[in-house]
């Protein structure tokens, strides 16, 4: 009667032991990691002028004498912190040089400068280019007797 018992308790055990696994079901696919969507470069204010002191722009106007030395273009930018804008300045139609302005925060003043001797009477243009080149906003002044 043991024996009958003992079998009746093992023979159970030693069916559910060599049953077939059920299939294994997949676990759901994960989600890729997704990289933070770089901010939003926006050009809050930009102008020229002649110095820039404390970060903010002195002497802005429309025209400059060829005597002024240097002209300063100021911009206020927002969003696009660890990224950079290009000061992209040209004088009538041509592109006479770029300058590569990091930014460090998602609000910055920063600006650019360009030297003016008195052969470089014409029309000029500055242009905010944002990290992947586009035109954000320009500028235009005149230098002039």
């Amino acid at each position: 009667m043991i024996r009958f018992a003992l079998a009746l308790f093992v023979a159970p055990t030693l069916a559910l032991a060599q049953a077939p696994a059920a299939p294994a079901v997949p676990a759901p696919p994960q989600a890729a990691a997704v990289a933070p969507a770089a901010q939003t470069v926006a050009v809050a204010d930009a102008k020229v002028g002649t110095a820039v002191e404390s970060l903010q722009l002195v002497g802005e106007a429309a025209t400059f004498p060829s005597t002024v030395g240097k002209v300063f273009f100021w911009t206020k930018v927002t969003g696009g912190a660890n990224q950079s804008i290009t000061h992209a300045w040209y004088r009538d139609g041509q592109k006479v040089s770029e300058v590569a302005l990091p930014l460090r925060f998602d609000s910055v003043r920063t600006y650019s400068y360009k030297t003016i001797t008195a052969d470089m009477k014409g029309a000029w243009k500055v242009e905010v280019l944002g990290p992947d080149g586009s035109a954000l906003k320009a500028v235009e002044f005149q230098v002039a007797d």
